[in-house]
């Protein structure tokens, strides 16, 4: 089960120094028993979910500092968040103190809907980690080559393949076969932002499947 460290962490991988306030921020939204935690980029977005006790609406609180307070807090202290008004969240641990500046939920981005034909199957999460372990040395920086700043993962003979090169060096990968047999995937590039997030996010919640 993850901490709320751990989902910050995961979370504020994705925040950037910016000029626009709302892309600092972390979605704390509640899901029943659950809260959910959001952190945006407009190209990457990414979301965790942990188990707390929520009442309330949403909101967006500066995430960076979220995660350098819960992260000085001695491991397992309990955290309380409570609204003091429509701009300002108060932070209690024990004898710790901290009033945050929150901005509206609404003005958070909204996550892209993935449209059109989907296809889910399951990896074991070390085989994963291996083909980004692989493929990562091998991937692009130079911006102009985009097409070659991420890992090409397509179907082969035995199941899902992954190929990186920056045009000197080609690093490729073979994954066991799929769970599902009827399971494909169409030829896609994965940019390299987004392959660095799931190998760090593999070794911090020490998932078995993906």
């Amino acid at each position: 089960v993850l901490s709320l460290v751990d989902a910050l962490a995961a979370v504020t991988r994705t925040i950037e120094r910016t000029a626009i306030p709302i892309l600092e921020t972390v979605l704390l939204s509640p899901e029943g028993g659950r809260l959910a935690l959001t952190g945006t980029n407009m190209d990457q977005t990414v979301t965790t979910r942990i188990e707390a006790a929520v009442t309330g609406e949403a909101i967006c609180l500066p995430g960076n500092r979220l995660y350098a307070i819960a992260k000085a807090l001695p491991s397992g202290a309990m955290i309380e968040l409570e609204m003091q008004s429509a701009d300002r969240c108060r932070l209690r641990s024990g004898r710790s103190k901290y009033v945050l500046e929150s901005l509206a939920a609404e003005n958070f981005p909204a996550t892209r809907k993935l449209e059109g034909k989907i296809t889910e199957f399951v990896l074991s999460a070390p085989g994963f980690k291996r083909i980004l372990d692989t493929c990562q040395a091998a991937i692009s920086r130079e911006q102009d080559r985009y097409y070659l700043c991420g890992i090409h993962l397509h179907n082969g003979k035995d199941g899902l393949v992954a190929v990186a090169t920056d045009g000197h060096r080609l690093h490729r990968a073979p994954v066991s076969p799929f769970a599902s047999e009827s399971a494909t995937v169409q030829s896609v590039a994965v940019p390299g932002a987004a392959v660095r997030w799931p190998h760090d996010a593999l070794e911090l919640c020490k998932a078995t499947a993906v």
